[in-house]
């Protein structure tokens, strides 16, 4: 079959398996990453994609979890820029993931039809790296990375990765200079660029380092042999090898200074196992957890977003029943090793690619260094493409005695796959979706009711978001984020009592939690407690200086108390800090304007609108203001574009009829009125 029909037929199964994810909204990490992240929006200096990690905090805060990926975010930029939206449009961000990852499986198309060619003759070869290919292609170990717009984070890194691989071939095998040295800067270039869009890049000089090893073998064997000839080829390879190796070695000790030689700090829910005091924990733990995502490759039936918080106990004794599954994976694996090694010098070793790209990619997940996450499918991506090339290898030994069975046992294996990454893929869609699905995988997972319980608070669903953050708490005790949601809830339901009790807990459990100390703080204000509620506003901000919605809250105090300049001075911070921070305007307007300082909170009012030219308050806000100056005109074009934009407040008609009666305009005031009353009959402002 000819290369470009290949591709064609690759490009149609992406899009046939992925086609869905079109309707997909933004999920999970999506919100952070994307969303409400500054770094994506042209108005960010680009300067500061260097600086921050890949949720937008800068590298070099304690709380950063040192995920660098410039790259990737750089692409969410471009996204955005181009979509033309002020917001991000999913839409186009999956379409983009789509494009990508269609990309990644006609390039790893190459890559294994550069494999089977050392073992096999053309013909042969191309067949299975066609084959590999289109299994690879509906893998539903894939969803996720495709699914899930974070996820480009992998596709960028196994798109430079396998970049890499097909250029270090032509570095290897090309005797001109000088496009020796072009192909080597390109090799480097795109292994920084891989690097740069998920850690897991650096990892390809390895690989590069042992296909090189490898498939110049001989003369290795002669130094076995204690016979050290140099030749033109074995010089090319040790300077090859040393160039390699050296630049891993830098590559690394970049990556460490760009986290300023600091590990990400990680909390006990993100990964229990590698937290347990107990070395035998831990080996048992980790290895548990290897021979699980070896399972997802193998029938990746049990698919969730999250695998942390209980969703896998820990194997802390011989006795727990999971340690055969343990034995099984270390037997398989041996199995495996002896066979490489014991193999006749003549016999093809065709396992020993597939092997090293499982294992060389898989590394920085391995736990290896202290990683935050417990299983990530995404991680899979390209360790998936050595499984893909072990099933085609049996495959094709199973059709020499089998031909019926094993071409029957594979089309069977791509429809199920092609099923599971459609029902996958739906899944995907929406949070609430997404988030249900993991109950059948994880039903003691925290994390999933955590989820479940923040989707029901904000569609208003507020007694099964309660049960959802109770469950939580009941299987994570310490879980401190959903202590503080959890307060919040019985705060808005007049619980102050419980709702203390469980922010103080939280910070019992974590003392620079600066949400926690604020809405402590909010607690006791409503309970009347202003010396401490300002201690928890100061706590707060001890902890995050810049905390806009704190400075609000603050404010809010400091009026309760009737320090009305430190009040606006508050508030101004919060604005200063989010500009957009409409309550904050809202609350300085009125004051102002209560205090008499009515030019004040005319000009002031001016200044919001510029920011928020279409929030009908601030436009009310203004409105009142103007009409105590008696600029009849101004007062009501503030009030008709109040109107305008929130038809459905009757406080905006009665204040506009007020206006009016004192301008002496009575059948505009009267009217006004009754449609105030209409909309809200108990109005006593516009009654009387």
């Amino acid at each position: 079959m000819k290369s470009y029909r290949v591709i064609i037929y690759i490009s149609l199964i992406c899009l046939f398996c992925y086609y869905k994810t079109f309707e997909g909204s933004f999920v999970f990490d999506d919100i952070e990453a994307v969303v409400k992240n500054k770094d994506i929006l042209s108005e960010t200096p680009l300067k500061n994609l260097l600086k921050n990690d890949f949720w937008g905090t800068s590298i070099l805060k304690n709380e950063s979890h040192k995920s660098y990926r410039p790259i990737t975010i750089l692409s969410y930029r471009l996204n955005n820029y181009l979509s033309n939206e002020n917001k991000p449009d999913p839409y186009f961000y999956h379409v983009v993931n789509v494009i990508l990852y269609t990309i990644l499986c006609i390039l790893f198309y190459f890559v294994f039809l550069m494999f089977y060619r050392i073992f096999y003759d053309e013909v042969k070869s191309k067949s299975m790296a066609i084959l590999t290919s289109f299994l690879y292609c509906v893998h539903p170990i894939h969803v996720e990375p495709v699914a899930a717009i974070v996820g480009r984070a992998d596709l960028l890194c196994a798109i430079f990765y396998t970049i890499t691989i097909l250029v270090f071939k032509l570095f290897c095998l090309n005797n001109n200079f000088m496009l020796r040295i072009f192909y080597f800067i390109l090799c480097l270039s795109s292994t920084i660029l891989s690097m740069f869009s998920k850690e897991t890049g650096v990892t390809v000089l390895v690989f590069c380092i042992i296909y090189d090893t490898y498939t110049n073998r001989d003369i290795f064997e002669t130094l076995f042999k204690r016979k050290f000839i140099i030749t033109d080829r074995s010089l090319s390879l040790y300077i090859r090898l040393f160039i390699i190796s050296l630049s891993t070695i830098l590559l690394l000790y970049v990556r460490w200074w760009i986290m300023d030689f600091q590990i990400p700090i990680f909390q006990k829910m993100d990964n229990p196992a590698s937290f347990s005091p107990f070395l035998l924990t831990r080996v048992l733990s980790y290895n548990y957890i290897y021979a699980l995502n070896l399972i997802l490759l193998i029938w990746p039936n049990w698919l969730c977003f999250d695998w942390a918080m209980g969703c896998l106990s820990l194997v802390s004794t011989f006795d727990d029943y999971r340690i055969l599954l343990i034995i099984a994976f270390w037997f398989i694996s041996i199995a495996i090793i002896l066979k490489i090694i014991k193999r006749k010098q003549s016999e093809p070793q065709i396992f020993i690619f597939p092997i090293i790209l499982i294992v060389i990619p898989f590394i920085p997940a391995s736990n290896i260094i202290r990683v935050g996450f417990v299983i990530a499918e995404r991680t899979l991506l390209i360790p998936s493409a050595g499984f893909c090339m072990v099933i085609v290898i049996g495959f094709s030994k199973i059709k020499k005695l089998y031909p019926q069975i094993a071409y029957l046992t594979f089309t069977l294996l791509i429809i199920t796959f092609i099923l599971k990454v459609h029902i996958r893929n739906n899944e995907w869609l929406t949070e609430q979706k997404l988030y249900t699905s993991a109950l059948s995988v994880c039903p003691n997972n925290a994390k999933v009711h955590y989820n479940i319980a923040k989707i029901e608070a904000d569609e208003g669903n507020i007694k099964k978001a309660i049960r959802e953050y109770r469950i939580a708490l009941s299987l994570y005790p310490d879980y401190d984020h959903a202590m503080n949601n959890l307060a919040n809830i019985l705060r808005d339901a007049g619980e102050y009592d419980e709702a203390e009790s469980l922010l103080k807990r939280a910070l019992e459990l974590r003392s620079d939690f600066a949400a926690a100390w604020m809405n402590l703080g909010i607690v006791q204000m409503n309970k009347n407690q202003q010396k401490q509620a300002e201690v928890s506003f100061m706590n707060a901000l001890k902890y995050r200086p810049k905390y806009a919605d704190c400075y609000y809250n603050l404010g809010n105090l400091y009026l309760n108390l009737n320090r009305h300049s430190e009040a606006l001075n508050a508030w101004r911070t919060a604005i200063q800090l989010k500009p957009l921070h409409k309550v904050a305007w809202n609350n300085l307007l009125i004051l102002l304007d209560s205090l008499g300082r009515t030019e004040e909170s005319i000009l002031t009012g001016y200044q919001a609108l510029k920011l928020l030219p279409n929030e009908p308050s601030v436009h009310f806000n203004v409105g009142n203001s103007l009409g105590k100056a008696q600029r009849w005109s101004d007062a009501e074009h503030h009030f008709q574009m109040a109107i305008q934009l929130n038809p459905n407040n009757a406080l905006y008609y009665s204040n506009l009829g007020v206006l009016y009666h004192r301008w002496n305009k009575f059948e505009e005031a009267a009217n006004y009125y009754k449609i105030a009353l209409r909309l809200d009959p108990n109005l006593k402002s516009a009654r009387d």
